[in-house]
């Protein structure tokens, strides 16, 4: 279920499924958003993920987890409750420095723009890891189910709010790219 502007989505099911932003990251520049982890869909669960997947692989992972999926190709994916790190589908050797729970705000920062192209995964506005991907066009995904719980994430691209609750102080670039937690 899709809800306050397609910016939060909700688990109905007991299968997984993945969604994704609706506009592409051309392969040049540097994207980011902050996914809120608002709801695990039980206790022992590895929903919701969070990550990016390139934008031709997103159709093949939509009744997946984006963890598990090795089907996509540049998928880079990470999960409540764990600091594994996925890429396309297996572990990619890169760990979170901190474990992401539910209430727990991920900043997914992308670069294409360097001779290495990389992903920054922020737990509350602290840097926990970088992985190094390949130059392609992504979309910023997560995966979500119903389990004993509806899993659910909401999603902030600058809009300042997380569901129907506003951020709760702008960072410092507020004023030139968008209203976000943490800069």
């Amino acid at each position: 279920t899709f809800a306050n502007g397609n910016t939060s989505v909700i688990g109905v099911d007991t299968s997984a499924q993945s969604v994704s932003s609706t506009l592409a990251m051309p392969s040049k520049g540097k994207y980011y958003c902050e996914m809120k982890l608002t709801q695990e869909a039980n206790a022992t669960s590895s929903i919701p993920n969070f990550g990016i997947v390139d934008a031709a692989s997103l159709f093949l992972v939509r009744n997946q987890e984006l963890n598990v999926y090795s089907g996509a190709v540049n998928s880079y994916v990470g999960v409540v409750n764990s600091t594994t790190l996925y890429a396309d589908g297996s572990s990619s050797g890169t760990t979170l420095n901190d474990t992401p729970d539910v209430g727990d705000v991920i900043g997914l920062a992308v670069d294409l723009d360097t001779a290495q192209n990389t992903l920054k995964y922020y737990i509350n506005g602290v840097l926990a890891a970088t992985e190094n991907i390949n130059n392609d066009e992504y979309v910023f995904a997560c995966s979500i189910k119903d389990d004993e719980e509806a899993g659910q994430v909401d999603v902030n691209f600058g809009n300042g709010y997380f569901g129907t609750t506003a951020i709760s102080s702008a960072g410092t670039n507020a004023s030139n790219i968008g209203l976000f937690e943490y800069d």
